[in-house]
C-alpha cells in the first residue's frame, strides 16, 4: 500500500509542454508589467520619495523588500523602453516579447533603425532578427577613438575592459546607473584616463564635483582644483554658481567684507540636473 502511495504518476509531454508555454506567458505578463512599473518610478523619481538618494539605492531596496534579480529588472526596464520608443513611432502597443526588445535594444536610441529592424525583424527567427540588428548598427569605432570619450564604449568593450569597468561600477555606485550610462555611452566626453581618475577619488570628493563633471563637462582636475579652492570678493557670478554646483543641497552662501552673499538653484535648474 506504501509502494503505491509514493508513486508519481508522470505528466505526458503534451501537458508538460502546455504547462511549459502557460509558465512563459506568466513570466511574459509579468516582466512586461515589472518593467512598466519601474520606468514610471525612474522617470518621475518616485525612488526619491521613498527617501532613496539613487535608482540604484532604490533596486537595492527593491531586492531586501521583495527579492529578485536585479540583472533581470534591469532587463525589464530595456524590454519596456523598447516597446515605449516603438509605440511613440507607430501608434500602436507592439506584439513583442522580452526576449525580441533585448535583441532590439542597442537600436534604442535611433527610431528609425528601431523601427526599421522591427519592421524586417517582427515575424522573422530570432537569430535572423539579431543579423538585421547588427546590420544596422553602426560600424565599430576603433580603440583609439573610443578612449578619448567621444564614442562611448559598448558593452562588449567594458567586458574586456576590467579596470574601466571597474572605474564604471564605482561612478555608477554614487551617481547613478543614467550617469554611468551617460559617460559610457560618450555623451559626457569624458575620456579614459579621466574616467579612472574619477573613480580613484573618495565618494564625497566625487559628489562634490558631480555636476561640474556631469553639467558644466569639466575634467576631473579642474572640478577637483575649482572645489577645493575658496571664493574671494574677485570671484564672477559664474564662479559663484559653480560653487553651488558642488553643494548637496544646491544652495551655497558665503561672506565678503560683511556681506553675506547667497546662490541657490532654482526648481527648473533642479530638473534639468
Amino acid at each position: 500500500m506504501g509502494s503505491e502511495l509514493s508513486r508519481v504518476m508522470m505528466m505526458g509531454k503534451a501537458d508538460a509542454e502546455r504547462l511549459h508555454q502557460r509558465v512563459g506567458q506568466c513570466l511574459e505578463r509579468t516582466g512586461q508589467e515589472l518593467g512598466s512599473l519601474l520606468l514610471s518610478i525612474f522617470d518621475h523619481q518616485g525612488w526619491k520619495a521613498l527617501g532613496c538618494s539613487t535608482f540604484e539605492v532604490y533596486l537595492k531596496k527593491v531586492e531586501d523588500d521583495f527579492g529578485g534579480s536585479r540583472r533581470s529588472i534591469y532587463a525589464y526596464m530595456e524590454a519596456a523602453r523598447v516597446e515605449r520608443a516603438l509605440y511613440r513611432v507607430t501608434g500602436a502597443p507592439p506584439k513583442l516579447s522580452i526576449k525580441r526588445a533585448l535583441v532590439l535594444y542597442p537600436l534604442l536610441e535611433k527610431p528609425d533603425l528601431l523601427l526599421e529592424a522591427f519592421q524586417k525583424g517582427v515575424d522573422a527567427p530570432e537569430a535572423k532578427l539579431r543579423t538585421v540588428v547588427s546590420r544596422l548598427l553602426p560600424a565599430p569605432t576603433t580603440k583609439k577613438q573610443r578612449d578619448k570619450g567621444k564614442e562611448g564604449w559598448t558593452k562588449e568593450d567594458v567586458a574586456e575592459d576590467k579596470e574601466l569597468r571597474d572605474a564604471l561600477d564605482k561612478i555608477q555606485s554614487v551617481y547613478g546607473k543614467e550617469a554611468r550610462e551617460a559617460i559610457q555611452n560618450g555623451i559626457i566626453g569624458l575620456p579614459r584616463h579621466e574616467i579612472l581618475a574619477l573613480a580613484k577619488l573618495y565618494a564625497p570628493t566625487m559628489e562634490k564635483i558631480q555636476h561640474l563633471i556631469m553639467a558644466n563637462r569639466w575634467g576631473v582636475d579642474e572640478s577637483v582644483a575649482f572645489a577645493n579652492d575658496m571664493a574671494t570678493d574677485k570671484s564672477t557670478v559664474t564662479d559663484l554658481i559653480n560653487r553651488c554646483l558642488t553643494t548637496k543641497d544646491l544652495y551655497w552662501t558665503g561672506t565678503f567684507g560683511g556681506f553675506e552673499v547667497s546662490v541657490k538653484a532654482t526648481t527648473a535648474v533642479r530638473k534639468k540636473l
